[in-house]
């Protein structure tokens, strides 16, 4: 139930009053209210709900399309999708109306009023180049010396818990500090006193594929897989010494395979179930599960009541000749054996990513899976997999739905609840549970987070302003775990929800073939280095996912990050082999040459053509002075 003031304290200049009686009436009122119509329009608004309720039809920005003079107040209202519209689901899926074959986003709806609406807005890359080490000392092995498989996915990685770059070349893993590298740009280079202080951390069993880093229960490490199957663990903190080798065997035949995908927990991911991922030529996904005691040092260096974790009864090694100590948890319960299978594809899986409890797969096939490994905490299906492109696809990254930009963080400062740009008005949510008023620290803190975002969206923002303000914070709040998959073929890019449900897909500037990708969720980017594109003038793209403000619309940004250097288009000594993001908006990028660079990146709206923007200065003055009369309004009756 939601009490009478929670409805009132939307009311602007001219708003009717809600009425008494008619259910189907209170609803369009609702829902009026909610898209900002004034009083002239509400009546005719409230004929046309009523007309499409009986039909189902509850799509608030698709039934204000259809209506007068909605769509500049829904500019600045709360849009969403509706279980029932025509275009999309609740999930954002559009099977019903999208051709497999065309090109589609979700940030409008579909048809002949789409026009009406206002297009995404147009994202400019702004990219300086910061420093450069020309040659990166990396011992005498040929970095361009690919494998007959092709050149690696990726053999760069930042941790930023430590702030040290980790670079694979070949068989051996090396380890740099940021200020260690920018001492090596000073000074043009690796020369040979400046190579002897480059920390060689292992040899390794064959060719390095990709490394990864990341955390295993809360310990960072970097984690390498290589051709022959070797899956070799390295302490990323002060120790940094070889932790545990495991092999990756085939399924079927039980001899080593060449492994390409690499998952585990990323630093900003509060996951501590200690799950490492790998996919290989075998069409195969292993896990094994990190024994949590021996990654904190030992059951006696830490509390068992001030642990989260309880002793697990696997099998334990000590610390043998080769330095390796941490046991991990394979297939029939043996330790640093072989994996778990988790997941099959008909093709090679050459990328994978592991979030939360969800591991994203992305196969030649053409096909995107996605596995639960938490499924019976979570009550959620254990398995959804989909069918994308017939071409396969090559990447695919999870983002969080949180650190998405959305149209409003882009045109300036995101409206704070109660706060000046949120008109001064503070969200009365007035709940009743059993004829008992419910605080609203009660509300915020332990009921909002138990709500999916569809229903933050679809419902809760449609019942007053104040709710709208709420819902739209709590859907961005630190805690949300809401997820959406990036995923790349070598012509097109798919944007799709954790259930592997399609919500946009536009076809790549670029060639995806061999590509690699990195997330910066500082800029709310996709960095994608190429390594097959023989038609763009650079290598380096970004994508930005942007998100219509109070809805789960989406649109899909490309920019060209202008890099050129004097073997940029030689192959393969161009060719870009490592890319990593770094805090404060820094891309690292290694080509097999040894140049290593580090970019600064940002990201602004672009200014519209003269004659829009003074169109739109026009609009926004309109919209300012209805808000500051809304405002007015709300806080006489706040006095009252």
């Amino acid at each position: 139930e939601v009490g009478p003031a929670a409805m009132g304290e939307v009311e602007g200049p001219g708003a009717a009053e809600e009425p008494e009686s008619d259910s189907m009436s209170v609803e369009a009122y609702r829902h009026g209210v909610a898209v900002g119509l004034e009083q002239e329009e509400w009546q005719e608004f409230a004929d046309f709900v009523r007309q499409h309720e009986e039909d189902g039809h509850w799509d608030a920005l698709a039934l204000a399309a259809q209506h007068r003079g909605a769509p500049q107040d829904l500019e600045y209202g709360p849009p969403m999708i509706g279980p029932e519209d025509e275009d999309a689901d609740a999930s954002g899926s559009f099977e019903s109306a999208v051709s497999m074959q065309s090109p589609f986003e979700s940030w409008a709806v579909l048809g002949p009023l789409a026009d009406r609406f206002s297009a995404p807005p147009k994202l400019r890359l702004n990219h300086s180049l910061l420093w450069e080490v020309v040659d990166l000392p990396l011992g005498y092995e040929n970095l361009a010396g690919f494998g007959p498989n092709g050149p690696p996915m990726n053999v760069l990685d930042f941790c930023p818990a430590t702030e040290q770059v980790f670079v694979a070349n070949q068989r051996s893993l090396y380890s740099f500090s940021v200020p260690q590298l920018q001492a090596l740009s000073s000074e043009g280079g690796g020369g040979a006193a400046v190579g002897e202080e480059v920390e060689r951390l292992t040899e390794l069993p064959a060719q390095v594929n990709r490394i990864r880093c990341g955390r295993l229960v809360e310990r960072p490490v970097v984690v390498a897989v290589g051709a022959r199957g070797h899956v070799t663990v390295v302490a990323a903190d002060a120790d940094r010494s070889v932790a545990a080798t495991l092999q990756n065997v085939a399924h079927d035949r039980g001899l080593p395979v060449s492994t390409w995908g690499l998952a585990l927990a990323p630093h900003w991911c509060p996951d501590r179930s200690g799950e490492l991922a790998v996919s290989a030529n075998d069409h195969c996904i292993k896990s094994w599960t990190a024994c949590p005691d021996e990654l904190r040092g030992g059951p006696s260096s830490v509390s068992s009541s001030a642990s989260p974790f309880s002793p697990p009864p696997w099998p334990r090694r000590g610390v043998g000749i080769s330095g390796e100590r941490w046991s991990f948890l394979g297939a029939e319960g043996t330790a640093n054996g072989r994996g778990r299978l988790l997941v099959t594809h008909e093709m090679n899986i050459p990328c994978i990513d592991l979030v939360d409890g969800r591991l994203l797969s992305a196969s030649l096939d053409g096909s995107v899976h996605v596995e639960r490994l938490d499924a019976g905490a979570r009550g959620a299906p254990c398995s959804v997999s989909t069918p994308v492109h017939a071409e396969g696809m090559w990447a695919a990254a999870w983002l969080p739905l949180r650190s998405l930009r959305t149209d409003a963080s882009l045109r300036g400062p995101t409206p704070e609840v109660g706060g000046k740009e949120g008109g001064g008005l503070r969200p009365q949510l007035q709940w009743v549970a059993s004829g008992v008023l419910l605080p609203e620290e009660i509300i915020a803190t332990s009921v909002l987070p138990l709500l999916s975002t569809a229903d933050l969206l679809q419902i809760l923002q449609l019942l007053s302003r104040g709710h709208s303000l709420v819902a739209c914070a709590e859907v961005v709040a630190a805690h949300r775990r809401e997820l959406l998959a990036l995923c790349f073929s070598s012509s097109e890019a798919w944007l799709l929800d954790e259930n592997a449900r399609w919500l946009c897909r536009q076809p790549l500037p670029f060639n995806g073939t061999y590509a690699h990708v990195a997330y910066s969720s500082e800029l709310s980017t996709l960095a994608v280095a190429t390594k097959m594109d023989t038609t763009s003038e650079t290598a380096l793209w970004t994508v930005t996912p942007i998100r219509r403000r109070g809805s789960l619309r989406f649109s899909l940004q490309f920019n060209a990050l202008p890099y050129a250097h004097p073997e940029s288009t030689s192959y393969p000594q161009g060719v870009i082999l490592g890319m990593a993001a770094c805090s404060g908006g820094r891309l690292l990028t290694l080509t097999a040459n040894r140049r290593l660079a580090c970019h600064g990146l940002s990201l602004e709206k672009q200014p519209p053509p003269e004659g829009l923007a003074a169109a739109g200065d026009d609009d926004a003055a309109a919209r300012g002075d209805s808000r500051e009369a809304a405002a007015a309004v709300a806080a006489a009756a706040a006095t009252q």
